[in-house]
């Protein structure tokens, strides 16, 4: 299981102060499109990536606390549907696994039709793919980011499929007017021999049962927002589109 942190301290996110907003966003769950918003809502200006990506400008920035902000907002995603995201962008689409050798996996043997790991391959193996770091902080639960703090804390809080609502909410508060872009959207590989992305239809029952054992204290702390019911209705419909 993921590392559970005991000692609690106040949630930390993007905080524009002269806003009195602060937004706590996580991997895999549209945070890059929200801080190029974030700072072109503040800055009247799009962020120019030079040297530095906006992950890292706004951690040395703009992460703070949330404790002293009037509007404090939080974007949460089904657990699950972060991890197969996690694959798609970092292992599909930016190939930071491929040639190495995990666990008893080797992924760097000539005899692979591809070096990347299949998304059976991700889930199966997982106990070592998340001992990469690039891996462990993009699957890692939204819970153990706020070391467990109670979502009472926030203000608002938006659902992943009401994104496109919580920006309207960041103009609102900032009195702009930003479009939402969309950066890192996990698109199907270009390579010409690239595996399709992944989805929640290409789980079995058993790697569907795993991850929500895997995340089943992660679906308690978001609910009532997820559930694991939900996700293996969910999980369920998409195995019987494919019949």
């Amino acid at each position: 299981m993921f590392k559970i942190y005991r000692k609690l301290g106040p949630p930390q996110g993007y905080v524009i102060d002269q806003f009195s907003l602060g937004v706590s966003l996580f991997p895999k769950s549209g945070s890059s499109s929200l801080k190029y918003l974030l700072f072109e809502a503040e800055h009247g200006r799009t962020f120019e990536r030079k040297k530095q990506h906006i992950h890292q400008w706004a951690a040395k920035n703009r992460i703070a606390s949330l404790e002293n902000c009037k509007y404090r907002l939080i974007l949460i995603r089904d657990p699950i549907e972060r991890f197969i995201s996690c694959y798609n962008n970092k292992v599909i689409q930016q190939r930071h696994l491929d040639y190495l050798d995990i666990g008893s996996l080797s992924l760097s043997d000539p005899k692979r039709e591809f070096p990347f790991p299949s998304l059976d391959e991700f889930v199966d193996n997982f106990s070592e793919m998340r001992k990469l770091p690039v891996i462990n902080h993009h699957t890692k639960p939204i819970s153990e980011f706020l070391q467990r703090r109670n979502l009472n804390f926030f203000s608002e809080v938006f659902t992943f499929d009401q994104i496109d609502i919580l920006a309207k909410r960041i103009n609102q508060i900032a009195a702009t007017n930003v479009t939402l872009l969309h950066f890192q959207k996990s698109e199907k590989n270009q390579w010409a021999k690239a595996r399709k992305r992944g989805d929640l239809s290409q789980l079995s029952q058993s790697q569907i049962i795993y991850l929500m054992k895997l995340y089943s204290s992660e679906y308690h702390f978001l609910n009532p927002f997820y559930s694991k019911n939900e996700i293996l209705k969910k999980w369920e419909m998409t195995r019987e589109a494919l019949v």
